[in-house]
């Protein structure tokens, strides 16, 4: 294409390919299946680069992070078998598995990525054990229209073939689900 020799026109045309350029950026493609919560633009609104706009809560991958007493994993494993019981589905238990068990926690806030997750305890006259992540992977695609980022639940490893331990725990499970109606 011959560009004219005109200033104006040759600055117009610029400024028009530049224009094509931006609004090809203002597509927002979601890296995955998920939702988008807490959108609040408008037509007319500007932003400046890096400035979030909406958060993406993905439904691709979806896992529950279980903050578990150092003096209750030490028997756990990945694969080990989990019943799990969220509060916003109370009465219903779901199942999954143990992806992986922690092994490191940061003592201060988190800072940098790549840290050690940051897990808190409370403080009271006698030390709390540390807790560290146990990330529990869901197998119940029912639950998926369920899942709630930041949500609650209460979770059940089975470590062993201690079939009396197993059991109570399948009680406990299902006691707490219920007991979720009243919460």
């Amino acid at each position: 294409m011959l560009i004219p020799e005109n200033a104006q026109l040759r600055a117009a045309l610029v400024a028009l390919e530049q224009a094509q350029l931006n609004l090809a950026f203002t597509s927002i493609l979601a890296p995955s299946k998920g939702v988008i919560e807490s959108f609040n633009v408008d037509i007319g609104h500007y932003c400046q680069a890096g400035q979030p706009l909406a958060t993406f809560v993905s439904t691709h991958d979806v896992w529950i992070q279980a903050d578990m007493r150092e003096n209750n994993i030490a028997n756990i494993k990945p694969g080990d078998e989990v019943e799990y019981a969220l509060d916003v589905a109370p009465g219903r238990v779901f199942e999954g598995t143990v992806r992986s068990v922690g092994y490191g926690v940061s003592s201060g806030g988190r800072t940098n990525r790549g840290d050690l997750p940051t897990v808190s305890s409370s403080k009271g006259w006698l030390r709390d054990p540390q807790r560290f992540p146990v990330i529990i992977g869901l197998e119940d695609d029912g639950s998926a229209v369920l899942w709630r980022s930041g949500g609650q639940a209460d979770v059940l490893v089975y470590t062993g073939n201690n079939h009396i331990f197993n059991l109570i725990g399948w009680f406990q499970i299902r006691i707490i689900s219920l007991l979720s109606y009243a919460r």
